[in-house]
């Protein structure tokens, strides 16, 4: 990934890229955060994107329109083939598919949704959070640092105040799907079970809320 950025910051000469690069390994949770006071030093909304994705054209654009919609949406993220409550078709067997067959199962669905449907989540795969809403509610909580569940805890702590979470439905984020942990310790299940227990420990209503939801 290191070789891969240091070739696209010399191939792209017109954009403004910036390359910070920790000392030390700091974790998933804590180098969000770290992005997050950026942000909100420099007042702009902030993207989060996973390593293993593929944005198809104009997916970002379609994104950053969204999120102005509605003085409400704090949040949002695209629709994907892997990305549990934002996968679009959610049926399993569409998880691990191909960029292009990916591309084209939601080519076919997604003129018939709307611009975007509000969601009792986020999914940190691909996700905007507007800079004010991290001024104003804090960043992820470093309780969650092992990955898994942080952004849906601030995602409910912003909602207590009346801010929502959209997905973009006509855009699309090819995700694989957990290889941005794959050389952290345990195994995903692992990892997101024990955060799963805090968030619903905090916000007894959230599984409840995801559920009827999604059916």
């Amino acid at each position: 990934l290191a070789k891969a950025i240091e070739q696209a910051l010399g191939s792209y000469p017109n954009l403004n890229f910036r390359l910070i690069e920790n000392q030390e390994n700091l974790g998933f949770v804590q180098s969000c955060n770290k992005a997050f006071q950026m942000a909100v030093d420099e007042k702009r909304s902030i993207l989060l994107l996973n390593s293993d994705c593929i944005v198809t054209p104009g997916s970002l654009r379609e994104i950053v329109e969204v999120s102005g919609l509605d003085e409400k949406i704090a949040f949002v993220c695209p629709r994907s083939n892997n990305a549990s409550i934002a996968s679009l078709p959610q049926k399993n067997q569409h998880r691990e598919i191909g960029v292009q067959e990916a591309l084209f199962d939601f080519d076919r669905i997604s003129p018939f949704l709307p611009r975007f449907s509000y969601s009792p989540i986020a999914v940190g795969f691909c996700f905007l959070v507007k800079w004010q809403i991290l001024s104003d509610f804090g960043f992820f909580d470093e309780i969650y640092n092992e990955g898994y569940q942080e952004e849906n805890d601030l995602v409910m702590r912003a909602n207590r105040a009346g801010y929502r979470a959209a997905l973009a439905n006509h855009a699309f984020v090819w995700h694989e799907g957990t290889q941005s942990f794959v050389e952290a310790e345990g195994t995903p299940e692992n990892r997101n079970g024990k955060n799963l227990r805090t968030i619903e420990k905090r916000y007894p209503h959230y599984l409840e809320l995801v559920s009827k939801f999604q059916f």
